[in-house]
């Protein structure tokens, strides 16, 4: 564990209960096709101060692997609404910069609602490094 993932876990641990999480992707409109690596595989829609989005992502995948968070692909939370989460400053940064690169194209954001949360095992393992 790094310094980001263990400021991760942190902020994961502040809040209590399931986070709402994205996939994004930057796609072709009106094809199944999208730029891979063009935005980060985890989205929350927060970063950790020195780090961008990408990293956050990396760290949320890893946290996943030690055992600690759940990463469940393709969930919501129910009467959520996640289009905020699509629709970040950051979000539409990235997609006009795809979009100035490759001018002919009409591109888009699709996004898979995920949700995020701190496992059983992580509230054991927080609680055991207090």
């Amino acid at each position: 564990m790094n310094r980001l993932d263990a400021l991760v876990f942190e902020k994961l641990s502040a809040t209590s209960g399931y986070i709402q999480a994205v996939n994004p992707k930057i796609s072709i409109s009106g094809t199944n096709k999208f730029y891979i690596n063009g935005l980060p595989e985890w989205y929350l829609g927060w970063t950790i101060d020195g780090y961008d989005e990408f990293a956050v992502s990396a760290s949320l995948v890893r946290l996943s692997k030690f055992g600690i968070i759940e990463l469940m692909y393709d969930r919501s939370i129910k009467d959520s609404d996640y289009s905020g989460l699509q629709h970040t400053p950051f979000i539409e940064k990235m997609l006009a910069g795809h979009q100035t690169v490759h001018p002919n194209e009409t591109l888009c954001v699709t996004a898979t609602h995920s949700v995020v949360f701190v496992n059983e095992y992580g509230k054991q393992f927080r609680e055991a490094c207090r």
